[in-house]
């Protein structure tokens, strides 16, 4: 009877001196099929003289009693003649993290929900801000009503001109508006969004945020230029208002023609104050 060794490179019982015990696989069909698993080879012979050796189980294992005989009862599961990418790795026992809990992502949730019911605010509550001075950011603000409008704007004024560094505008209907140096500009972070109410504690903090973080560019430079000019006195000099220097350089834009003809007519400036300005 030829006996058909299942495990790789097993030399047991070649030498006619080595007396090396073997045993059969199992018969059942899942247990069989169990140790077939447990070997680390593809093509096992499905024979009933396929044997394993007595060296490729663990000193001490538990053995079992089929028909009168005792074989082992678990799989073989030493293997030392193979190379480690034959020998199959134990499957990992699933991990357990209490971050992953039920539990854990429900309070995870609650806290988020909390926070966002504690962001939303309505106008009326704005105001009543406003009345209790209660308005607290990184930057110094003012805040009061105008009309139906609530405004805050920047404490700090640019240069010695009366303009705040920036303004914003907040309607009953939540609608806003944003201001730097005296000039409307959007708030890309929130306009980016499609945010257009500013119904929200964080919306309004972003607002003054980029409000408060905006630099001057040329057409708030004329306009804080001419407004300090306003504000100083000099013989022989004619002032003009931000409005009338904007209407200038709109009319110049479309006609240098159509500008001298208005000029006189308007009284908008000459053109050398055009040039000083926007120089």
């Amino acid at each position: 009877m030829v006996r058909k060794y299942c495990v790789s490179g097993c030399r047991s019982n070649y030498d006619s001196n080595d007396k090396i015990t073997v045993f059969r696989l199992p018969r059942d069909k899942e247990e069989r099929q169990r140790w077939k698993k447990a070997i680390p080879r593809d093509n096992i012979p499905d024979h009933p003289n396929t044997v394993v050796c007595i060296k490729h189980f663990p000193e001490g294992f538990e053995t079992v009693s089929v028909k009168g005989s005792l074989r082992p009862k678990h799989p073989p599961s030493i293997f030392c003649n193979l190379p480690k990418s034959l020998i199959p790795t134990p499957v990992p026992l699933a991990r357990t993290t209490s971050k992953s809990s039920s539990s854990v992502r429900s309070v995870q949730n609650d806290e988020l929900e909390a926070y966002s019911q504690n962001d939303i605010v309505s106008f009326d509550t704005l105001c009543s801000f406003v009345g209790s001075h209660s308005f607290t950011f990184p930057f110094s603000v003012s805040a009061f009503r105008n009309d139906d409008l609530l405004c805050i704007q920047s404490t700090d004024h640019l240069t010695s001109s009366s303009i705040p560094r920036f303004l914003l505008t907040i309607s009953p209907d939540q609608s806003f508006q944003g201001f730097h140096a005296g000039v409307k500009v959007w708030i890309k972070s929130l306009s980016s969004n499609k945010i257009v109410k500013l119904n929200r504690w964080s919306q309004i903090q972003e607002a003054l945020r980029y409000l408060n973080s905006l630099d001057l560019d040329h057409k708030q430079t004329v306009l804080l230029e001419q407004c300090v000019s306003l504000n100083t006195t000099r013989v022989g000099t004619l002032k003009y208002s931000t409005e009338i220097i904007l209407r200038a350089f709109e009319y110049f834009a479309t006609s240098r023609s159509l500008y001298n003809q208005l000029r006189k007519d308007v009284g908008l400036p000459i053109l050398a104050t055009l040039n000083r300005l926007s120089s």
